[in-house]
């Protein structure tokens, strides 16, 4: 089965969301479930476009847009790190013009939301501010952005003394706002899958481990699921299929089923892992 991938343009009154979306090419006029995948840090939708391929092979439409300064935004100069919350604003701000641009074209109500690094804290970010989304992937992302942040404000701050956590907050009050880990019931018994590897120093593995250790059993997150290994900031290649596996069973599956489906279509596909 072909999976056609084409540019996508949308208009805003802030400028223009660009990116990739992805459709198995037979089912390329139907509604589909919708998943937008958020590609990291100084990537691009092109640079992980495998993260997306996995996702639409099992049938939803997928939509992976260039993050501002990214891609096919990129700018002149080098992005530098103290935009990264400028970025990360914008990537919530452009996601309700992504789901009205393609409303008409999503079927059953199904919006998921997938990413990697930058993309799954963006996830984890929309996951809190919209109870609409159905269905939510995180790989190496932090539910705990507020605390992740101002770990990050020592490298930061050698750019501006003025750059404390207070200014921050004061500048970007939406991103403190829908903070996941102050807000964990907002996750509402909606599907999420978490994995994060134990050694990664770019997104701190501790702050996602300890997420889960305090709020495991906590009722709203009874479809939880979180995996770890010995792993740096890299993704291995059976979690990205593992992503596109675990937004099918959301898809098709009783939530009481979607992980036990799961892991057997991995199986079947990969073996014993």
């Amino acid at each position: 089965m072909g999976i056609l991938i084409q540019d996508f343009q949308i208009k805003t009154s802030k400028g223009l969301i660009l990116g990739n979306e992805l459709v198995l090419t037979h089912l390329k006029d139907q509604s589909l479930p919708l998943v937008v995948f958020y590609h990291g840090w100084t990537g691009s939708s092109d640079a992980h476009i495998h993260f997306a391929v996995e996702i639409a092979r099992q049938g939803f439409r997928v939509i992976a847009p260039d993050a501002l300064y990214h891609g096919r935004r990129m700018i002149e100069s080098q992005i530098e790190l103290d935009q990264f919350l400028e970025v990360l604003s914008a990537n919530i701000n452009e996601f309700e013009d992504i789901i009205e641009h393609y409303q008409e074209t999503i079927a059953n109500r199904f919006v998921g939301v997938a990413g990697m690094s930058m993309g799954a804290i963006t996830s984890l970010l929309l996951l809190s501010k919209f109870s609409y989304i159905s269905a939510a992937v995180s790989l190496m992302g932090t539910p705990n952005i507020t605390d992740f942040i101002t770990r990050k404000l020592d490298v930061l701050s050698e750019k501006s003394d003025e750059l404390t956590i207070q200014t921050v907050r004061k500048n970007y009050p939406l991103i403190f706002h829908n903070d996941l880990s102050r807000n964990v019931e907002k996750i509402c018994h909606r599907p999420l899958f978490m994995w994060h590897g134990e050694n990664d120093t770019v997104v701190d593995f501790d702050l996602t481990n300890d997420f889960v250790k305090q709020y495991k059993d906590t009722p709203e997150l009874e479809f939880l699921y979180y995996l770890h290994e010995a792993s740096d900031h890299k993704v291995p290649f059976k979690e990205i299929v593992r992503m596109g596996e675990f937004f099918k069973a959301s898809y098709h599956q009783e939530k009481n089923q979607i992980w036990t489906v799961t892991q057997s279509t991995m199986t079947k596909r990969l073996g014993p892992f």
